[in-house]
This record gives C-alpha cells, structure tokens and sequence, in this order.
C-alpha cells in the first residue's frame, strides 16, 4: 500500500504501472536525441472517480522513492486572479523542503534557490502590475504634460509600443533566465544522495477551476516549465474541461484537439468495481454481517456475493453514482445505523433509495414524498418512477415471480411496493396479492412490525414511515 488508508478503488496496480513508466521514460530519454526531455500527463477520468486519492497516493510512493514532489491543488487556489501567482508560490515553498538544514547551510543552496526566485521575479513583477492597473510598469513612465494634443497622442502611441517591446523582450530573457536557474538547481538536486530526477508537479482538481484560471496555468506550464527533469502528473474530467475551454471559445471551438496542445500523454483511470469498492466500505464501517440492515435478495439467485453490498449496488446501477458518491451514501447509511435505536429491522433497499434520491436530487426526493404521503390510494407505477427520472426499468432483480416463467422483476417494482403502504388500508395489507417471491418477503418482515393500532383502517406504526426524518437529518452531515 501507499501511506494512505486501504485502496478500495484497486487502484494500487495503476498507480505501480504509472510509477514504472514514467521513471524509466525519462531514464531512457536521456539516452536518446530528445530535444525536450519534460514532460505532461493527463489523469483522465469521470468526477468523483478518485482522481485525488489516486494523486495522493502517487504522490506518496514516489516521494518513498527519493523523487522531490510539487503537489498542487488548484481548486484551492482558484480565488487568484493569477494562476502563475499561486504555482510559484507553492513551488518556492516545495522546492525548499527537498533540502536537509544542513545541505541548506553547507553547500550553497540557499543561493541557489534565491537565484530562482530573483529569476521569477520580472515575470511576476509584471504580472502584478497588470492585475493592479491594467498597465504594465513601464507605462508610468509616460509623460503627461504635453500641451500638443495630436502630438501627444502620437508620443503615448510610440511610447505605450516600445513598452510593450521592451517588456516582450524583457519576459522573454526572464524565461529563459528563470529555465537556467531552474535547470541548474534540478541538476543539483540530482546529485544528493537522497534525492532523483524527475521532479514530478501533481495538479489537482484544474477541472472545478474557472476556465480561465485552468487555461492560463496549462499556458504557463507549457511555455515556462518546459524543462528537462520536470515531469508534471494533471488530473482531470477532461469532458468537464473541455467545456470549460467551450466556455471562453464558444461551442463550436474544437476543444478537445486544443487540449492535446498541452498534454503529452493522457492516462484513463480505469472504471472501478462498484461490487469491491461498495465491498470494502461494509466492512471499514463493520456492516457486512449486520442483523439490522435486512436485504430480501434471495441468496439461491446471489450466492456468490453478499446480498445487502449486492443490493446497495443495484441502487448505485439504478443512479448512475460514482465512488465519490456511494462514499457520501455510506456515510448516511452508517450515521443513521448507529442512531437507529428501533427493535425492527432495517428495510435497506427502500432506505438506500431514499438516501440516493435525495443525494442525486432533492427536489426530486421532495417532490417524491410529497405524492407518498398523500396517501390517496397512489398507485406508484412506473411513470410515477419517470417522473423522479431514475432508470426504472433497466435494473433488475432476480428473484422467483408467480404464474409467470420470469426469474426477475425491475428493482422499481420493490420501491413502488413500499411507496403503497403509505396508503394501503389493513385489509389490502394482509389480504393484497403477492407477485413475486422477494415481494413476499418484504411483506413478512413489515407483518412483524404490526402493533395493532390503526388509523382509519390503516396501518400507522411502522419503521418505513420514519426514514425520511432518518434521510434529513443525516442529509446534514458533510
């Protein structure tokens, strides 16, 4: 493992394989003709994939392997104007913590530090100006006294040009200054005992930038940063970034083909078992064997898994979640188990629909409960489950089905069969047909529930009818 807690994405192979390439890619690069030996990534993959978590524990095993490392989070530092700004910073500090005090003291590479950020400092000089004024430091110069309004006007035009040359040229021998400094200092880095190149700068969250703060540090990378020794690993939902970059070009700006000018290779973070990952959580939150949580799966259809994970993971198919968000339903799930102080049992699959509903769209979830509580003989069919916008009819769950040779039913006939007791008189409760086996047992579990006591002929007193207040409150945790 990598210093983090247990992989449950199973990204560990991933993360070897990256580690492996990389690193031998740039051993070998130096034994080839390559002109320009850096060298940009893209870690592509879907929101809430764990692209962080994969950057993290990156990050941690090749810091174990003596490599310096530059971690960024560019979400964090999206309240800049200027993306270059934040970098530099974060860069000055990292660069630091690669030496011991004693390197520091003994062979000169306080110096050689300084030297890159008085490099750096004309480029952010310049930066700064323009952020403060809209003027870069040279145009204060210009006289303001001439009386002659044409040739004014002629001398601020002349004047506001060789500004903007000098201040070309000057960016540029600051480039090219700052590119020395930084190669000589990777160069010493490269001959300490405890440290090897490349330098790897992980970038985190670019996607959940402002388009233009993700667009302009990508520019800064490609044309400051193009430097032998520096690997930089950038994680992002390249779709998400694409429509940002569509953002600021318009719709019809090919924004996909302009992303590949930035990145030399694109990595795919593979799409994760929902079962193993769903899997692991059971067990970190002590749930799998969990008498409370009742799943009606029939084990004679699932008897290769465990029927409660099996079933949470129907509902994750059902939403479309991706393991950010099974993560944040698990939490509620364990909030509401551990304060769930009643004798029954926990009907899960109707609580993790709740749950899910809620997590996907609340007023969706809202709009649900209030047809629920009607309690005016709903019939919740299938455009009642249209109408929420999950896919109802897709999932399936197998299970037996009377007067009929079907071994499964759609996972939203079982929400609907809950959603009736809401309405359902006692009469129809005890008496009401059963099609299917799994139905069955829902219906056997809720008769343990009955206490007897009725409101107009109907039952009031069961489990079911608190999971909403369940849903909310949890709903307020983050």
């Amino acid at each position: 493992m990598h210093n983090l807690e247990k992989d449950l994405l199973q990204r560990e192979d991933e993360i070897d394989f990256l580690i492996s390439y990389l690193t031998n890619r740039y051993d070998k690069s130096k034994d080839t003709s390559f002109e320009n030996k850096s060298f940009v990534l893209n870690i592509n993959a879907n929101w809430g994939s764990g692209k962080t978590y994969f950057l993290k524990s990156l990050s941690n095993q090749l810091k174990n392997m003596n490599y310096p490392v530059v971690e960024f989070d560019a979400w964090k530092n999206d309240y800049t104007k200027e993306p270059l700004l934040a970098f530099m910073s974060e860069l000055n500090t990292s660069l630091e913590s690669f030496f011991t005090p004693n390197q520091l003291k003994t062979k000169g590479f306080i110096s050689k530090l300084n030297k890159v950020k008085k490099a750096s400092l004309p480029i952010l000089t310049s930066i700064i100006a323009k952020q403060l004024t809209g003027y870069t430091l040279g145009e204060f110069s210009i006289e303001q006294d001439s009386t002659d309004t044409e040739k004014g006007v002629e001398k601020i035009i002349s004047k506001l040009t060789d500004n903007a040359l000098k201040e070309h040229n000057n960016i540029k021998k600051s480039i090219k200054d700052f590119k020395i400094s930084m190669l000589k200092l990777l160069e010493d880095i490269s001959e300490l005992e405890n440290k090897k190149l490349p330098m790897f700068i992980l970038i985190d969250e670019l996607d959940r930038c402002r388009p233009n703060y993700a667009i302009e540090l990508l520019e800064n990378i490609k044309h400051l940063f193009d430097i032998e020794g520096l690997y930089f690993i950038i994680a992002t939902d390249s779709t998400q970034l694409s429509h940002s970059i569509n953002a600021i070009y318009g719709n019809k700006f090919a924004s996909e083909k302009y992303l590949k000018r930035f990145f030399d290779q694109e990595y795919k973070l593979k799409t994760p078992s929902n079962y193993e990952y769903i899997n692991s959580l059971f067990k970190k939150y002590n749930l799998l064997d969990d008498e409370i949580l009742f799943s009606p799966l029939e084990e004679e259809f699932y008897k290769e898994v465990n029927t409660k994970v099996k079933l949470f993971e129907l509902f994750v198919e059902l939403f479309d979640l991706k393991p950010r968000d099974i993560n944040q339903v698990m939490i509620s799930l364990h909030a509401i188990r551990i304060t769930y102080n009643l004798e029954f049992k926990i009907h899960l699959p109707y609580l993790l629909f709740l749950i899910m509903l809620k997590h996907s769209d609340n007023n969706k979830y809202n709009k649900f409960l209030e047809l629920i509580k009607k309690r005016n003989d709903i019939k919740m069919s299938k455009e009642l489950m249209l109408e929420i916008n999950t896919n109802y009819s897709d999932i399936k769950v197998k299970t037996h089905v009377f007067q009929s040779n079907e071994n499964d039913i759609p996972l939203f006939s079982i929400i609907t069969f809950f959603a009736e007791f809401y309405s359902m008189i006692y009469k129809d409760y005890k008496g009401g047909k059963i099609s299917s086996n799994i139905l069955r047992i829902i219906k056997q579990s809720i008769q343990e529930e009955d206490t007897g006591i009725y409101e107009d002929d109907k039952i009031v007193n069961i489990s079911i009818f608190n999971y909403p207040s369940l849903v909310e409150h949890t709903g307020q945790l983050s």
